[in-house]
């Protein structure tokens, strides 16, 4: 029987997510779109407030700050990201249903996109140029 651990955040790890919590919800959409891209490295907890954010019935910058963070989710966290943007499309609120609709876009087309020619993608010339 595997016992599931349950990671208790130290205080140091709260005042962070709190601090960032408030950048988020600030108007600086700066400030907040860089909280969300810190918040998606966060795992479980920078989930949760990302989350949070996306489904509250605040400002249209909050929401398109806390996609852009579940946008950035890597790794486990990524299909959970994609099932709160589909839980999203569900929404009362048309910002939020449209800001999630163009984010799980993005999601699928940058899913897509990974086994194309990477040297276009960025900028570079394609293979029909002849340089790489």
């Amino acid at each position: 029987m595997v016992e599931e651990v349950v990671r208790v955040p130290d205080e140091k790890t709260l005042r962070l997510l709190a601090d960032l919590k408030a950048k988020l919800y600030a108007s600086n959409m700066s400030r907040a779109r860089k909280a969300a891209h810190q918040l998606s490295w966060m795992q479980e907890d920078g989930f949760a407030i990302l989350k949070e954010a996306l489904l509250d019935r605040r400002s249209d910058g909050l929401k398109v700050a806390a996609a852009y963070g579940l946008r950035r989710m890597r790794g486990r966290m990524k299909k959970m990201a994609m099932q709160v943007l589909l839980e999203g499309l569900s929404s009362d609120s048309t910002i939020t249903r449209n800001v999630c609709k163009n984010t799980a876009l993005l999601l699928n087309r940058a899913k897509k996109g990974a086994g194309s020619n990477a040297s276009a993608a960025k900028g570079g010339y394609s293979r029909s140029y002849g340089r790489r």
